[in-house]
């Protein structure tokens, strides 16, 4: 991608591996990939190297890759997982399942779990992203947005074999693997609180399967069936009982035995609202209770924030206010 300046200045807080070693490499790039798959040297020996961080979270795994010489990569014909590679630099010639794609910055790779796959020439020098999504994870997330419940489809999807990031839902897709990425691998980022991360990571998930193309695709443009009052009901009363678990629209619909579109549709019908802005009120309410009840010289803002699953300190801010007439320190600072 042209704008990946969400990853700029990030590296000294990042675990990096950088080796000039081939059979170094090749053990490492297979911990970052897959251990089966194989990998040859084309460019010149002396300018090899292999750099590489690893960050994962839940069902996602996400490698930053850079060789220094021109490499041929063999991964075999099993995976286990959806895989995009979404490139930062360079050109990558790709080859899924007999249709070859050409990787640079406008066009990521896309790769379903089973099918002969390779990567017949990666650039000296070419950088890219390579994101690997549980399987179950993904056919989990189409269910829920389809069907009764969450029960995993039937068989695997047919992913499109490249992805246009340069535009529309592929961009914004390719925007938040790189936001997920860089805050992934600082100790300190924000997707390392669970009330953050998971809807994140959920949101990556339905994200790649509404801007790829598949055999769901036209199903997920349909117009979703409104989820009974019963429903809603239910979802309002465990976001009530458990406000500080990491809920996300399909968890609650899980557990309320509707997919995730028709709770949705019941919110917005009902409620004038999203499950998740009606989850976000609710957190809004007991973040500012705790600052009401806090120790000024023991409690920060942002701590509470954090806690409470707001990520933008500014929204966190804005919204406070508007609910209560104050801003969050001004609650603090006046605390019992």
């Amino acid at each position: 991608m042209a704008d990946n300046d969400l990853l700029a200045g990030d590296a000294a807080a990042e675990s990096w591996q950088h080796t000039t070693d081939f059979t170094q490499a090749e053990m490492w790039c297979g911990s970052a990939l897959y251990p089966h798959q194989r990998l040859f040297r084309l460019g010149d020996p002396e300018q090899f190297f292999l750099r590489q961080c690893i960050v994962d979270a839940g069902p996602i795994t996400i490698s930053d890759i850079t060789f220094g010489a021109d490499v041929r990569m063999d991964c075999g014909s099993f995976h286990g997982t959806y895989h995009v590679n979404l490139p930062l630099s360079g050109r990558i010639q790709s080859e899924h399942r007999g249709t070859q794609v050409v990787i640079d910055p406008t066009r990521a790779g896309v790769y379903i779990p089973d099918g002969d796959t390779s990567l017949p020439r990666w650039g000296a020098g070419s950088r890219q992203l390579c994101v690997k999504i549980d399987r179950l994870a993904v056919e989990e997330a189409l269910a829920a947005q389809l069907e009764y419940g969450s029960a995993p489809v039937d068989r695997q999807l047919l992913l499109s074999p490249s992805l246009d990031i340069t535009r529309g839902a592929g961009r914004d897709w390719a925007q938040l693997v790189l936001l997920l990425r860089r805050q992934l691998a600082r100790d300190d980022g924000l997707a390392r609180e669970p009330l953050i991360a998971r809807p994140l990571v959920d949101a990556l998930i339905h994200g790649l399967l509404l801007a790829t193309d598949h055999g769901g695709r036209a199903a997920l443009a349909e117009e979703p069936v409104a989820a009974a009052p019963a429903a809603i009901r239910a979802a309002v009363e465990l976001i009530h009982a458990l406000p500080a678990e990491p809920w996300t629209t399909a968890g609650l619909a899980g557990r309320c035995f509707v997919s995730v579109r028709s709770l949705q549709e019941g919110f917005k019908r009902h409620l004038n609202t999203s499950p998740m802005a009606y989850l976000r009120a609710v957190r809004l309410r007991h973040a500012h209770e705790e600052l009401r009840a806090a120790d000024p010289a023991l409690v920060t803002v942002t701590s509470v924030a954090t806690r409470w699953g707001f990520a933008n300190l500014g929204k966190f801010a804005a919204a406070h206010h508007a609910l209560y007439g104050e801003n969050p320190r001004e609650t603090l600072r006046r605390a019992r």
